[in-house]
């Protein structure tokens, strides 16, 4: 079976690809559902794209590399096409978009698609102008055009699949270190134990990693801490460095200090934070703070405002929500995500290294990067 193009993986990016090709095209997906992650994404409510879209909200080896692509389809984009489509949206916090259901995204991106399940690639070979995927009992699909689009490592139980590294090693195409991401980052063992009751405790907070800092909700949980703050500064997270979190981000704390000096710290802090994090922090300090010393309260606000450790790790990629790494951009054209020094052979999503923070900044990626694709390989079929 021939075709002008072959996508592999019926995901978000393989699947948009699919709706800008004008050719020929295919997708091979080696599992039976399409859109699995899309179904799951924002709670099940699909946060499709953000307002703030910019390359400042990606991780990559190169920073600017995203900067082509997010041109080419920016959220005002997102937002015409996916309401043509007759999908609503809302606005949250942070400038996120969300539909209502992510049922409709993945009943958008798989109507009418020519798509072949439960696909088992044994090889890909190429032969002068065309690629030649062989799979299993005897069949073999061909093209021009090849567009791997087959994910990263999260939610391994959705039948992930490390094909599309693999494959660009192959190719001689190098694949950046690879690693959980936006996910919850572990205490070290000694601070588990102390912060473990306060499981399930939730407060706004910034948190500071490198010279981002991120405002947004901390989860505590048996581990350690989640919440959107900290999933995001996962992202920006490297092993073996400090974390500092400021649990009164809003509040002059040495003002109300100031201004209360006849009142217990446990009342004060009882009263500003969560009662069991605010009864942790003054502990030791059960006294009027006209009683503590000019040092005592430094430290006392220290705590507080600069609260500072390094995660003993991130969780796996169980609970990730993404894919850190991945295709080096480096022998990628940033224009159409193709390979550089190999024709007709494109990149797309998560598979490259090119990582969104929480918000919708991954979809988006999703969209953008296969968008930029289908329109390098329609301007080649095109012109054949």
């Amino acid at each position: 079976m021939i075709f002008d193009t072959i996508i592999i993986g019926a995901g978000a990016a393989g699947l948009l690809c699919a709706k800008f090709l004008k050719g020929t095209y295919i997708i091979l997906e080696r599992d039976q559902r399409p859109a699995r992650k899309v179904l799951i994404s924002g709670g099940g409510c699909c946060n499709f794209t953000n307002k703030n879209v910019a390359s400042e909200h990606y991780y990559s080896q190169n920073a600017h590399f995203c900067k082509s692509a997010l041109a080419q389809f920016s959220w005002e984009d997102a937002i015409a096409l996916f309401s043509r489509a007759g999908i609503s949206y809302e606005e949250r916090d942070h400038g996120k978009l969300f539909s209502s259901d992510a049922k409709q995204f993945a009943n958008y991106l798989q109507a009418g698609a020519n798509i072949a399940f439960k696909i088992s690639i044994s090889s890909i070979e190429r032969t002068e102008e065309w690629w030649t995927i062989h799979c299993g009992y005897g069949t073999d699909f061909r093209c021009r055009h090849l567009v791997i689009a087959t994910g990263g490592l999260s939610y391994p139980e959705l039948g992930i699949s490390d094909f599309g590294y693999r494959f660009a090693e192959q190719l001689g195409v190098a694949v950046e270190p690879l690693a959980p991401a936006l996910v919850r980052l572990d205490f070290p063992g000694n601070m588990r134990k102390n912060f473990a009751k306060l499981a399930g405790i939730s407060l706004p907070a910034a948190v500071t990693v490198g010279d981002r800092t991120i405002m947004d909700e901390v989860l505590f949980t048996h581990y350690g801490l989640s919440g959107p703050a900290m999933l995001t500064a996962s992202l920006w997270w490297q092993a073996d460095t400090s974390l500092r979190i400021n649990w009164l981000p809003k509040i002059d704390l040495k003002k109300i200090i100031a201004d209360h000096r006849s009142q217990r710290v446990k009342d004060i802090l009882t009263n500003l934070l969560p009662k069991r994090l605010g009864e942790i922090f003054s502990k030791g300090h059960d006294r009027p703070l006209a009683n503590m010393s000019k040092g005592e309260i430094d430290t006392l606000v220290g705590q507080l405002t600069q609260f500072t450790f390094i995660p003993e790790h991130v969780a796996g990629y169980r609970k990730a929500e993404v894919t850190r790494g991945g295709i080096s951009t480096r022998f990628l054209l940033s224009k159409t995500m193709a390979v550089k020094h190999i024709p007709n052979v494109y990149f797309v999503g998560e598979v490259v290294d090119v990582t969104g923070e929480l918000g919708g900044y991954n979809l988006h990626w999703a969209w953008a990067s296969a968008v930029a694709a289908a329109k390098a390989i329609d301007d080649n079929v095109g012109h054949r």
